[in-house]
Protein backbone atom coordinates (compact mmCIF):
# COMPACT_ATOMS: atom_id res chain seq x y z
CA UNK A 1 0.00 0.00 0.00
CA UNK A 2 1.62 3.33 -0.87
CA UNK A 3 1.18 5.77 1.68
CA UNK A 4 -0.68 5.70 4.97
CA UNK A 5 -4.70 5.56 5.00
CA UNK A 6 -4.97 9.09 6.06
CA UNK A 7 -3.32 10.52 3.06
CA UNK A 8 -5.26 8.01 0.64
CA UNK A 9 -8.42 9.53 1.96
CA UNK A 10 -7.66 12.71 1.88
CA UNK A 11 -5.89 12.82 -2.16
CA UNK A 12 -9.35 10.73 -3.40
CA UNK A 13 -11.78 11.87 -1.22
CA UNK A 14 -10.63 15.42 0.61
CA UNK A 15 -11.53 14.40 3.93
CA UNK A 16 -9.68 13.70 7.38
CA UNK A 17 -10.51 10.17 7.73
CA UNK A 18 -13.53 8.37 6.62
CA UNK A 19 -16.39 10.51 8.67
CA UNK A 20 -19.05 9.15 10.68
CA UNK A 21 -22.62 8.57 8.83
CA UNK A 22 -20.64 9.03 6.17
CA UNK A 23 -24.08 8.66 3.61
CA UNK A 24 -24.37 12.07 5.12
CA UNK A 25 -21.31 13.68 4.43
CA UNK A 26 -21.34 12.89 0.55
CA UNK A 27 -23.42 14.21 -2.66
CA UNK A 28 -23.40 10.94 -4.20
CA UNK A 29 -24.10 8.30 -1.90
CA UNK A 30 -26.77 5.40 -1.67
CA UNK A 31 -27.74 3.77 1.93
CA UNK A 32 -29.17 0.45 2.22
CA UNK A 33 -31.68 -1.98 4.80
CA UNK A 34 -29.54 -5.15 5.36
CA UNK A 35 -32.44 -6.01 7.75
CA UNK A 36 -35.32 -4.69 10.03
CA UNK A 37 -36.21 -7.87 11.24
CA UNK A 38 -36.94 -8.39 14.99
CA UNK A 39 -36.69 -12.43 14.57
CA UNK A 40 -33.09 -12.98 16.35
CA UNK A 41 -29.61 -12.83 15.72
CA UNK A 42 -28.89 -15.20 13.30
CA UNK A 43 -31.88 -14.58 11.05
CA UNK A 44 -30.86 -11.24 10.94
CA UNK A 45 -27.06 -11.81 10.48
CA UNK A 46 -27.78 -14.33 7.31
CA UNK A 47 -30.01 -12.05 5.72
CA UNK A 48 -27.53 -8.88 6.15
CA UNK A 49 -24.70 -10.83 5.00
CA UNK A 50 -26.10 -12.03 1.60
CA UNK A 51 -27.29 -8.48 0.94
CA UNK A 52 -24.02 -6.82 2.26
CA UNK A 53 -22.16 -9.59 -0.18
CA UNK A 54 -24.42 -8.54 -3.36
CA UNK A 55 -24.09 -4.83 -2.62
CA UNK A 56 -20.90 -4.84 -2.30
CA UNK A 57 -20.27 -7.16 -5.56
CA UNK A 58 -22.13 -4.99 -7.41
CA UNK A 59 -20.59 -1.57 -6.47
CA UNK A 60 -16.56 -3.60 -7.36
CA UNK A 61 -17.96 -5.40 -9.77
CA UNK A 62 -15.02 -3.22 -12.30
CA UNK A 63 -12.40 -3.53 -9.61
CA UNK A 64 -9.66 -5.18 -9.23
CA UNK A 65 -7.34 -4.32 -5.99
CA UNK A 66 -8.98 -2.77 -3.08
CA UNK A 67 -8.22 -1.54 0.17
CA UNK A 68 -9.57 -2.53 3.64
CA UNK A 69 -9.19 1.00 6.07
CA UNK A 70 -9.70 -0.30 9.50
CA UNK A 71 -10.29 2.52 12.68
CA UNK A 72 -11.15 2.42 16.00
CA UNK A 73 -10.43 4.43 18.97
CA UNK A 74 -7.52 3.30 21.30
CA UNK A 75 -5.17 4.49 24.21
CA UNK A 76 -2.45 2.41 25.71
CA UNK A 77 -5.11 0.74 28.07
CA UNK A 78 -6.67 -0.78 24.56
CA UNK A 79 -3.42 -1.78 23.01
CA UNK A 80 -3.98 -5.54 23.57
CA UNK A 81 -7.97 -5.88 22.84
CA UNK A 82 -7.00 -4.48 19.46
CA UNK A 83 -3.99 -6.84 18.80
CA UNK A 84 -6.86 -9.48 19.77
CA UNK A 85 -9.40 -8.18 17.01
CA UNK A 86 -6.22 -8.24 14.68
CA UNK A 87 -5.92 -11.78 15.36
CA UNK A 88 -9.76 -12.81 14.89
CA UNK A 89 -9.69 -11.10 11.52
CA UNK A 90 -7.18 -13.18 10.70
CA UNK A 91 -8.64 -16.28 11.65
CA UNK A 92 -12.09 -15.20 10.29
CA UNK A 93 -10.08 -14.83 6.46
CA UNK A 94 -8.64 -11.53 6.09
CA UNK A 95 -5.23 -12.27 5.99
CA UNK A 96 -3.16 -9.41 4.91
CA UNK A 97 -1.07 -7.62 6.74
CA UNK A 98 -2.46 -4.25 8.66
CA UNK A 99 0.82 -3.07 10.00
CA UNK A 100 1.26 0.17 11.21
CA UNK A 101 -1.32 3.02 11.91
CA UNK A 102 -2.04 6.85 11.49
CA UNK A 103 -3.07 8.01 14.87
CA UNK A 104 -5.06 10.94 15.47
CA UNK A 105 -5.74 12.69 18.74
CA UNK A 106 -9.07 14.09 20.11
CA UNK A 107 -7.63 16.24 22.49
CA UNK A 108 -10.37 14.72 25.02
CA UNK A 109 -10.18 16.21 28.00
CA UNK A 110 -12.72 14.77 29.58
CA UNK A 111 -11.24 11.45 28.76
CA UNK A 112 -7.82 12.74 30.02
CA UNK A 113 -9.39 13.79 33.67
CA UNK A 114 -11.22 10.12 33.62
CA UNK A 115 -8.16 8.16 32.31
CA UNK A 116 -4.95 9.98 32.75
CA UNK A 117 -4.42 9.40 28.87
CA UNK A 118 -5.97 10.91 25.81
CA UNK A 119 -7.90 8.81 23.22
CA UNK A 120 -6.88 8.69 19.73
CA UNK A 121 -8.56 7.35 16.41
CA UNK A 122 -6.23 4.82 14.72
CA UNK A 123 -6.32 4.56 10.90
CA UNK A 124 -4.67 0.75 9.13
CA UNK A 125 -5.15 -0.06 5.67
CA UNK A 126 -4.26 -3.02 3.74
CA UNK A 127 -4.57 -3.74 0.02
CA UNK A 128 -5.57 -6.65 -1.33
CA UNK A 129 -6.72 -8.75 -4.66
CA UNK A 130 -10.72 -8.61 -4.91
CA UNK A 131 -11.62 -12.27 -3.62
CA UNK A 132 -14.80 -13.74 -1.96
CA UNK A 133 -13.26 -15.18 1.13
CA UNK A 134 -11.33 -11.61 1.58
CA UNK A 135 -14.40 -9.62 1.45
CA UNK A 136 -16.65 -11.87 2.64
CA UNK A 137 -14.03 -11.79 6.31
CA UNK A 138 -14.62 -7.90 6.15
CA UNK A 139 -18.14 -7.66 6.30
CA UNK A 140 -18.63 -10.54 8.83
CA UNK A 141 -16.00 -8.30 10.72
CA UNK A 142 -18.61 -5.03 10.45
CA UNK A 143 -21.53 -7.24 10.67
CA UNK A 144 -21.09 -9.14 14.07
CA UNK A 145 -19.39 -5.98 15.57
CA UNK A 146 -22.21 -5.36 17.94
CA UNK A 147 -24.18 -8.72 18.00
CA UNK A 148 -23.70 -11.38 20.42
CA UNK A 149 -21.87 -13.77 17.93
CA UNK A 150 -18.55 -15.41 17.25
CA UNK A 151 -15.83 -14.74 16.46
CA UNK A 152 -15.99 -11.11 16.36
CA UNK A 153 -13.65 -8.28 16.10
CA UNK A 154 -15.98 -6.24 18.38
CA UNK A 155 -13.62 -2.92 18.15
CA UNK A 156 -13.58 -1.09 15.11
CA UNK A 157 -15.01 -0.12 12.09
CA UNK A 158 -14.63 -1.25 8.61
CA UNK A 159 -14.10 0.82 5.02
CA UNK A 160 -13.92 -1.12 1.64
CA UNK A 161 -12.13 0.79 -1.01
CA UNK A 162 -11.32 1.54 -4.59
CA UNK A 163 -9.22 4.42 -4.54
CA UNK A 164 -8.74 4.10 -8.28
CA UNK A 165 -12.50 4.47 -8.53
CA UNK A 166 -12.66 6.68 -6.24
CA UNK A 167 -15.52 4.25 -4.24
CA UNK A 168 -16.36 3.06 -0.82
CA UNK A 169 -18.52 0.76 0.82
CA UNK A 170 -19.17 0.94 4.61
CA UNK A 171 -21.10 -1.21 6.41
CA UNK A 172 -21.81 0.79 9.80
CA UNK A 173 -23.83 -2.84 11.21
CA UNK A 174 -25.77 -5.28 10.94
CA UNK A 175 -28.52 -3.32 9.86
CA UNK A 176 -27.36 -0.63 7.20
CA UNK A 177 -24.56 -0.17 4.77
CA UNK A 178 -23.24 3.20 2.55
CA UNK A 179 -21.84 3.19 -1.04
CA UNK A 180 -20.38 6.59 -1.80
CA UNK A 181 -18.97 7.21 -5.35
CA UNK A 182 -17.74 10.83 -7.30
CA UNK A 183 -20.19 11.18 -9.52
CA UNK A 184 -24.07 9.89 -10.61
CA UNK A 185 -23.08 7.69 -13.27
CA UNK A 186 -21.38 5.70 -11.17
CA UNK A 187 -24.05 4.77 -8.46
CA UNK A 188 -27.04 4.97 -10.72
CA UNK A 189 -26.94 1.58 -11.64
CA UNK A 190 -26.67 0.30 -8.51
CA UNK A 191 -29.19 2.56 -7.40
CA UNK A 192 -31.67 0.78 -9.87
CA UNK A 193 -31.19 -2.59 -9.41
CA UNK A 194 -31.13 -3.02 -5.59
CA UNK A 195 -33.97 0.02 -5.44
CA UNK A 196 -35.69 -2.34 -3.15
CA UNK A 197 -32.79 -2.16 -0.36
CA UNK A 198 -32.85 1.35 -0.40
CA UNK A 199 -33.35 3.02 3.27
CA UNK A 200 -36.97 4.54 3.40
CA UNK A 201 -35.61 7.12 5.78
CA UNK A 202 -33.73 8.78 2.86
CA UNK A 203 -34.93 6.98 -0.03
CA UNK A 204 -36.60 10.67 -0.75
CA UNK A 205 -33.09 12.28 -0.88
CA UNK A 206 -31.86 9.51 -2.73
CA UNK A 207 -34.34 9.34 -5.17
CA UNK A 208 -34.03 13.04 -5.72
CA UNK A 209 -30.25 12.35 -6.94
CA UNK A 210 -30.48 9.29 -8.74
CA UNK A 211 -33.88 8.80 -9.98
Amino acid sequence: MNGGPLARIQDAFGWDGFPHALFYHARYALRFELDNDAQGAPVQLIRAMDRARLIASDAFAESVTLTAVISYYSDRKTARRVSAAFDRLAKIGFRESLRGSDRVPRNDEDHIAAFGVDLYRCWHGADFDKSDDAMTALLWAALTRDLSITPSTRCFSVHIVDFARKIVVHPYDDRGLDVVAPDRQTLRPLYERRNDWLLDHDRKAMDATFG
